[in-house]
């Protein structure tokens, strides 16, 4: 449960074995490559290939052709042969006549299925032959079944027809006259309602038949050919050297070079080039811990140098959930549904859901809650804790427990997180941060001898050294005069003058207040947990007024009551808890110890 360590690879080929290389390299899936820009940027030796993807035109054409020609293109397929551009270029001026006449028509376009299953029907004719008839004209169309037998009767002598396809509804029809009869079949046509359907002047469909296969191949190598154009933009060029890098996890470091063994490839790895090329960032968690990545990706992944938020979150956002959403039956079907539309569809926040379940699980039989009765595990609790409840929520004379203890418990996490954010800074060689700023080891001494004597006061704790004026003096004093002089303690590691450079009479104003903030700080943010035991009673009521009004029911209505109450209860309580829980995350803890800005882990590709 970490970020994975990384490897600065170098891969260094000749002209030859350079799209070998960028191939292997691709098709591991294992190397977050830079690109050669940035490289050059970050004072790497030579100069990006400058080239112009000729293939991307070509593509765009052939997706214009295949449309014209109502075609399906195959992109996953492999090409035939190679093309040179030349062979390319003399094949794309080929089609450029041969589907000229296909532009010219567009016609037919809003036919119903019908109607083109009957166009298909005189195909055999063909479409050409039959719009250039000499001395004979053609009509093709659709005329009510009602007509068809009107027509029937007639015996023309102007003109002749043909029934292709008919229905309930519809006849299509076929006719054709001389010349010289034209009008009288058209006046006909007109009286019987006749409707037409334009022949196509070229057989597109059969055009798109004589050409399938060879668009299809041409278009496979192009796309092939613009991919391969695609990741030169992660090569270097220096001298005959062709070199690409990137960052490989190490645990991948092994199977990446004997990928690249196939081909001409020399490869240097570096343990770490950070000052140089930030470090990507692969998260490594376990099945508990995974799905909420997702609530770290939200707030911003973590720096390469900092350490994986998700662990501390993982066990913090359920701890917090489940005490603010105890009970077992609830909890119970968050964890099963959850956890089961997770296994079905991925979905990383019902995996949050269902891992949260168990927590509230476990405290809702503390509580003593089973979809808000309260009676149904007193036998258990007699037998386990010797009463009838082991903490009773709804018992006025516990509130004020369960709000100390809901203080008690965000002070506890503030220490965890500083304690955190002082081994963080201590391994980014931020000493002056990590020693004397208020989430350092200064805050820590301040919050502690706070917290003792907060303890003092309400328990009766008889320490009379610890709590002696030198001590007040040591432990609250000397942190604080700290707090007010971090900033030059950092400007002094820096190597700048301690002095500041608006003079102590600015300085001092302004780290005034800032102290005021920080010390307000601690304050407020202990007093934002007590948001926790609030919600522990928020719950248990509207629970109890659910089952209030079950009782009122009675009857076949109760259960009604109780499973409509549980379940809005669910839907509203959940939601609120859940954002509530993460605005602790956020604001009251990743505010102490994290800051993010990572760069992700992604591999090469071509989009």
């Amino acid at each position: 449960m970490a970020i994975e360590k990384m490897s600065f690879v170098s891969c260094i080929s000749d002209k030859a074995h350079m799209d070998d290389m960028l191939q292997k390299a691709l098709t591991s899936q294992l190397i977050s490559a830079e690109n050669a820009t940035y490289l050059l940027s970050q004072h790497f030796e030579g100069t990006p290939i400058q080239e112009e993807n000729y293939y991307e035109e070509d593509i765009n054409v052939l997706q214009g052709y295949a449309q014209l020609l109502a075609l399906s293109l195959n992109h996953e397929i492999k090409p035939n042969k190679e093309y040179t551009k030349q062979e390319i270029d003399d094949l794309m001026a080929h089609y450029e006549k041969a589907f000229a006449c296909c532009q010219e028509n567009k016609s037919n376009t809003n036919l119903s299925e019908d109607d083109e299953q009957a166009l298909d029907l005189i195909r055999p004719l063909g479409y050409e032959a039959l719009n250039h008839l000499q001395y004979i004209n053609v009509r093709f169309g659709r005329l009510p079944i009602q007509s068809l037998k009107k027509l029937t009767i007639l015996e023309p002598e102007d003109y002749i027809y043909e029934v292709v396809k008919s229905n309930e509804v519809y006849a299509w029809v076929i006719f054709a006259c001389a010349d010289d009869s034209l009008s009288a079949m058209v006046e006909t046509l007109n009286s019987f309602y006749f409707e037409t359907i334009e022949i196509p002047q070229v057989d597109r469909k059969a055009i798109a038949l004589a050409y399938k296969d060879q668009l299809n191949d041409l278009y496979a190598y192009c796309l092939q050919g613009s991919a391969r154009m695609k990741l030169h933009s992660y090569i270097l060029k220096n001298d005959e050297h062709y070199a690409m890098a990137g960052y490989v996890a190490n645990k991948d470091l092994e199977q990446f070079k004997a990928l690249m063994q196939d081909c001409t490839v020399s490869i240097e790895v570096k343990d770490n080039v950070q000052d140089t090329i930030k470090a990507p960032t692969l998260l490594k968690n376990n099945w508990f811990v995974k799905p909420f990545e997702l609530f770290v990706k939200m707030y911003s992944l973590p720096d390469y140098t900092e350490i994986d938020p998700t662990p501390f979150l993982a066990i913090t956002y359920c701890l917090l959930f489940g005490i603010m959403f105890g009970d077992l039956g609830q909890g119970a079907l968050l964890f099963i549904g959850g956890l089961l539309i997770e296994k079905k569809t991925g979905n990383q926040l019902a995996g949050i859901i269902g891992r949260c379940g168990i927590v509230a699980m476990v405290f809702g039989f503390l509580f003593g809650s089973v979809f808000g009765n309260e009676h149904l595990l007193i036998p258990v609790h007699q037998m386990i804790f010797g009463r009838d409840h082991f903490f009773e929520v709804m018992n006025s004379a516990n509130t004020m427990t369960l709000l100390i203890s809901a203080v008690a418990i965000g002070m506890v996490l503030t220490l965890s997180c500083q304690i955190m954010n002082v081994y963080v800074k201590f391994k980014q060689g931020h000493k002056a941060e990590a020693l004397y700023s208020h989430n350092g080891i200064a805050g820590i001494v301040f919050f502690t001898y706070v917290i003792l004597l907060l303890c003092n006061m309400m328990m009766g704790l008889q320490l009379p050294i610890v709590f002696t004026m030198p001590a007040k003096v040591v432990f609250i004093g000397v942190p604080l005069i700290l707090f007010f002089l971090k900033e030059r303690f950092e400007a002094k590691e820096h190597g700048e003058a301690f002095k500041p450079k608006v003079g102590w009479g600015g300085y001092t104003l302004e780290a005034f207040f800032e102290l005021f903030d920080i010390v307000l700080s601690f304050v407020t943010n202990s007093m934002s947990y007590l948001r926790v035991g609030g919600f522990v009673l928020s719950h248990a009521g509207m629970m109890l007024v659910v089952m209030t009004l079950m009782d009122m029911v009675g009857g076949f209505g109760s259960p009604i009551v109780l499973i409509i109450g549980n379940l809005f209860v669910m839907g509203l309580e959940g939601l609120i808890v859940g954002i509530q829980t993460l605005r602790l995350e956020y604001y009251e803890m990743f505010s102490r110890y994290y800051v993010g800005g990572g760069k992700k882990f992604e591999v090469m590709s071509v989009d």
